[in-house]
């Protein structure tokens, strides 16, 4: 039997349909490894959000080397949105920049 070759790690798309995420948290300290962003929903492919809701997200980071990108929601490859929402979250640094809540 031979199988199909791997598909590189975060290189797809995370498709959300009529969900909702919410009370997502994720904070990076200093000298952690990581990325400080998408708190609900994090890819380092793309998002598709269709019909979909992402409320009350907080990522935030103290790292001196790391921005924080997406409180809620965050993708390398960029993020669609068809009919969906991302409301009350943020992204928050004490040491650096901040974008995108």
């Amino acid at each position: 039997m031979v199988l199909p070759a791997a598909t590189p790690l975060g290189t797809g798309t995370l498709t959300v349909n009529d969900m909702i995420v919410s009370h997502g948290k994720k904070y990076l300290n200093d000298g952690d490894i990581g990325n400080a962003g998408g708190a609900c929903l994090f890819s380092a492919g793309s998002i598709a959000m269709n019909h979909a809701w992402a409320k009350y997200c907080d990522t935030g980071s103290n790292d001196v080397d790391s921005p924080v990108r997406g409180g809620a929601v965050y993708a390398t490859g960029g993020i669609t949105m068809g009919y969906s929402l991302v409301t009350a979250s943020t992204a928050h640094s004490s040491a650096f920049e901040a974008r995108g809540g």
